[in-house]
This record gives structure tokens, C-alpha cells and sequence, in this order.
């Protein structure tokens, strides 16, 4: 058996020094696909838990909101005690609408 002593290693290691180094490269490869696997996932999985939580949060403060305006107007037209359909919405805000022309039209009269 010769070895290369000048880089220390065995020339003549046969298949069992193949296993070993196999074994090494494989162990090496294998750690180093499941740190870059699972950072990637956690990666991946953490800006998807994000974006969505950021579109339910924008979501359900949009709702909150859409129903407080709503609301809102529906109590200032004087519709709120019961429930408001799109068809008493359209019909309070024309009536609204009018009234403010007609104040409007009647400030301009005695102007």
C-alpha cells in the first residue's frame, strides 16, 4: 500500500475510503439542502403569514369602516333604526341631495 504522504491521503484506499468519503459529502450535502430548504420554507410560509394577515387586517378594517360610514350616513339621513337597503340608501341620499339644492337655490332667491 503507498500513500501520498505530501497530501495525506491514502492512494490506495479501495472502496471502503470511497464510502467514507461518500458518506461525508453525502452527510455534508444532505445539512446543507435541509438549512437552505427549511430557511427558504420558513422564509416563504413567513411572508405569506404575513401578506395574509396584512389582507385580513386590511380587509376587516375596510368593513369596519365601510359599516361605520355607512351607518353613519344612514343615521344622519334618518334611516338607521332599521335595516338599510341599498334601494333606502340611494333614495335618502337623492332626498338629501335635493333638500341641499333646494336650501342652496333658495339662499341664492333672496340673494
Amino acid at each position: 500500500m503507498q500513500r501520498n504522504t505530501s497530501e495525506g491521503l491514502d492512494t490506495n484506499s479501495g472502496p471502503m475510503g470511497w464510502f467514507g468519503a461518500g458518506i461525508v459529502v453525502v452527510v455534508v450535502v444532505g445539512w446543507v439542502v435541509v438549512v437552505v430548504v427549511s430557511t427558504t420554507v420558513v422564509d416563504v410560509v413567513g411572508r405569506v403569514v404575513v401578506v395574509v394577515g396584512a389582507a385580513v387586517v386590511v380587509v376587516v378594517c375596510g368593513g369596519v369602516v365601510v359599516v361605520v360610514v355607512v351607518s353613519g350616513e344612514a343615521r344622519t339621513l334618518g334611516i338607521a333604526e332599521q335595516p338599510v337597503t341599498a334601494r333606502q340608501m340611494a333614495s335618502a341620499a337623492r332626498r338629501a341631495v335635493e333638500e341641499r339644492t333646494m336650501s342652496y337655490r333658495q339662499r341664492l332667491a333672496k340673494a
